[in-house]
């Protein structure tokens, strides 16, 4: 499992740039599933076929990032970002580009605070010219992924917001059998711009149950790593419905498997925007517990993360 979490890490996926992460993802569910689609703002939908609760579970597939937006004379590249970016943990990190150009992101004066305003990318050109031999207008970069183990149950690196997510579906469907409910798994795109994946998804597919797979940020939902799946009851605008709260918790009780509960009163807006195309579906999440979202040292415990594929393997 290890080594298909850094296999997805490892494949870049800005928002709007997923289409090699979805193919690496397409290509380990594709003799598990009984459709595979892509739609056409670019998700991913796998479809295992059953006669009960047509259910939609879905992650992002995408990564926060920038893109080149201005070259100066002097061979800078001066960039913009998705949302979501840390600027402050980002500045000074190895960057690279979709087609494999490094570089560093360095800020125009130490003594600000960074922003897209003021940083830029240094490839090492001398020049404009020469810059653009190596980039264009538009070009993709990240901050270097990598995964490390930090003790003995825990993982750093990035982007495990959400490659976590990503993996857990992706075993969820290798693993599910006979299923009873019609189960429909969506990698979505866009969720580092505005979420416009996750709501295509959701109205396309039409179910009868929503549940999001994402991270929960330790540092706004004082959930604790280790202490298994996070069922989440309410995000900073939205509640989740009292119902598919009851069904996991009674599911994860059932079939010992461990969870917490989130609540998370500072971030988050997807499932206030999915229920607005979900025709009255209900909706819940399932999260895994992570430190330092958003930056180039997340930290994750993949006991968390196997509780999670678990409580998504008995939603069948």
């Amino acid at each position: 499992m290890i080594n298909l979490l850094e296999k997805l890490m490892l494949t870049q996926g800005v928002s709007g740039r997923e289409e090699n992460i979805c193919r690496a993802i397409e290509n380990e569910i594709k003799p598990f599933a009984d459709e595979i689609r892509v739609d056409k703002i670019g998700n991913l939908i796998a479809h295992k076929k059953g006669s009960g609760k047509k259910i939609l579970i879905y992650t992002n597939m995408d990564e926060i990032g920038f893109f080149v937006n201005y070259i100066e004379e002097n061979g800078l590249i001066r960039v913009c970002s998705t949302r979501g970016l840390n600027y402050d943990a980002a500045i000074y990190s190895e960057v690279v580009s979709e087609n494999g150009v490094c570089g560093i992101l360095i800020p125009e004066s130490a003594s600000e605070k960074p922003s897209y305003e003021n940083v830029f990318i240094d490839i090492g050109a001398k020049s404009k010219e020469e810059a653009e031999k190596q980039v264009k207008l538009m070009d993709s970069f990240t901050c270097v992924p990598k995964l490390k183990k930090l003790g003995s149950e825990k993982y750093m690196g990035r982007p495990l917001n959400n490659r976590v997510g990503c993996l857990a579906l992706i075993e969820a469907i290798k693993n599910i059998k006979n299923n009873e409910n019609d189960l429909y798994f969506a990698f979505t795109t866009h969720a580092q711009a505005e979420n416009y994946g996750s709501k295509t998804a959701v109205y396309s597919v039409d179910p009868d149950i929503v549940i999001s797979v994402s991270i929960a940020r330790k540092e706004n939902s004082r959930v604790k790593l280790g202490d298994g799946a996070c069922i989440k009851i309410k995000d900073a605008r939205s509640a989740c419905s009292v119902s598919v709260i009851d069904m996991l918790r009674n599911l994860a009780s059932e079939n010992n498997i461990k969870f917490q509960y989130e609540v998370d009163e500072s971030s988050g807006y997807d499932l206030s925007l999915v229920r607005s195309v979900a025709h009255g579906a209900e909706i819940g999440a399932i999260s895994i517990p992570c430190e330092n979202s958003h930056t180039t040292a997340e930290v994750v415990c993949m006991n968390d993360v196997e509780n999670v594929i678990k409580l998504i393997e008995v939603l069948k």
